[in-house]
């Protein structure tokens, strides 16, 4: 278990680490808007399935690659983004808790400075299987969608919807908020 928390947090730190030079090559730095390129947030997941708890913690960091990165100068932004969940399952050897991290390259767009929305492609990938939501493969596809409300130059609530093939059985809706910067 140990080694594969250990290569989950490697994966995302070389994924994040591959990212971060595209930054440097468009001069941000500076203390400006544009620096702000990180999202740290905390919140809740609501599962769907028959699991022991209807209401996750999560955690997640966010990384968003430059504006320029986006074609055509618009106002969306391309992003990395994971998160931590734990979430409580039956199983025949008994009641566990398996990690879920839903890994996600999302494209995000701003309307004027107060909202964002998004959508995204990526991963959910179990350390175990996770009957409960229909997850028994340890790597899946996986898709989201994303609206957020900036309250503040930093602070923001965000709201998330993610599935995958069973969306019925593995879907999480979050409600986060988190620090831009």
């Amino acid at each position: 278990m140990k080694l594969k928390v250990s290569f989950a947090l490697t994966l995302i730190a070389l994924v994040i680490c591959a990212s971060v030079p595209a930054g440097a090559q468009y001069g941000y730095g500076s203390k400006s808007e544009a620096s702000q390129m990180w999202n740290i947030r905390t919140g809740v997941f609501f599962t769907s399935g028959s699991t022991l708890n209807n209401v996750e913690f999560t955690a997640g960091l966010e990384y968003l690659l430059p504006r320029e990165a986006a074609r055509g100068g618009s106002n969306g932004n391309f992003s990395l983004s994971a998160d931590y969940t734990s979430i409580s399952t039956s199983s025949p050897t008994g009641d566990k808790r398996v990690t879920l991290l839903p890994i996600f390259l999302n494209y995000k767009m701003s309307s004027g400075n107060s909202w964002d929305y998004g959508i995204g492609a990526g991963i959910y990938w179990a350390m175990d299987d996770i009957p409960d939501m229909n997850i028994t493969n340890r790597v899946n596809f996986a898709y989201t969608a994303s609206i957020g409300y900036h309250f503040d130059p930093n602070w923001f609530i965000e709201g998330r919807y993610m599935a995958n093939k069973h969306s019925s059985d593995d879907r999480l809706i979050g409600l986060e908020i988190g620090y831009r910067y």
